[in-house]
């Protein structure tokens, strides 16, 4: 049998990242840019992410994509 190797991917929203004190317990933190402010897309996230020595999956979902619809129909 093959061994396998596995990632834990964390997806957290704005929130929940910038409230981060430490580094999860995961290989890498998705970062739905759909789900963060324009003004936290920029400086403020390489800042957080360099604080955690973070590694990060970018991702940007269309409402029509996702479950999110209600929350970006919120936001607009």
């Amino acid at each position: 049998m093959n061994q396998r190797e596995f990632k834990i991917v964390l997806t957290i929203n704005e929130d929940e990242f910038f409230s981060l004190k430490k580094h999860p317990f995961c290989d890498r933190i998705e970062i739905r840019l759909d789900l963060f402010s324009p003004k936290n897309i920029g400086q403020n996230l390489v800042d957080k992410i360099e604080e955690l020595n973070a590694k990060c999956i970018f991702t940007y979902r269309q409402p029509e994509d996702t479950d999110q619809v209600a929350f970006a129909k919120k936001e607009n």
